[in-house]
């Protein structure tokens, strides 16, 4: 690893299973509204020093992280028997962002944990339609309100190569799941089996 030495990581606070984190979806959303069944994260979103490293891949181009921090989610997943896919799906930003920031930091997350467990990126099923703001300030209720139905499928791409498909979703944070909920819907109201989700934190 070249930004995390052997003792930070050895030391890293790992996140918690997946009942756990999914837990935090119970407080916005119906049981039957969740449409992600497993998550894995890598380390735990209380640690400030470990969150610094996301936003320096999302604000300070240091890409090459998400590439690292991926491979070692890859490591994760194999641990957590989730390497089972047919393929990986980066949460999509929106082209204007794309714009203004360069490039999509889940892409190298994905990027690397593709590296680990041998499924293909594909970054282009799924498009990002609605400009949102930030969530940072946002509440539980506000994040969920702010990403409803802001994904749709390519449309150059044939809905039925979805059909009974099972994916990995991509992103750098689970914080309420919200926005990969969100993914997770669009992917499953259009035919897909199964929807699982990976994070940094």
């Amino acid at each position: 690893m070249n930004y995390i030495c052997d003792e930070c990581y050895h030391n890293m606070p790992f996140a918690p299973n997946s009942e756990a984190i999914l837990d935090r979806m119970f407080e916005i959303w119906e049981p039957d509204d969740i449409a992600i069944s497993k998550v894995c994260s890598l380390f735990s979103v209380k640690d400030a020093n470990y969150m610094n490293l996301i936003h320096h891949l999302k604000y300070y181009s240091l890409k090459n992280i998400g590439i690292e921090l991926g491979k070692l989610l890859g490591s994760r997943l194999l641990q957590e028997n989730m390497n089972e896919y047919d393929a990986i799906i980066p949460v999509p930003i929106h082209q204007a962002k794309v714009r203004e920031r360069g490039y999509n930091q889940s892409n190298f997350i994905a990027k690397g944990i593709s590296e680990i467990i041998n499924i293909p990126v594909n970054s282009r099923l799924v498009q990002r339609k609605i400009y949102t703001q930030t969530q940072t300030a946002f509440n539980a209720q506000k994040r969920k309100e702010n990403v409803e139905h802001i994904f749709k499928i390519n449309h150059k791409i044939s809905k039925q190569s979805l059909q009974n498909k099972t994916f990995l979703l991509v992103d750098d944070v689970f914080t309420t799941g919200s926005t990969l909920n969100s993914l997770a819907l669009t992917l499953l109201e259009n035919g897909a089996k199964k929807t699982d989700c990976a994070t940094l934190g």
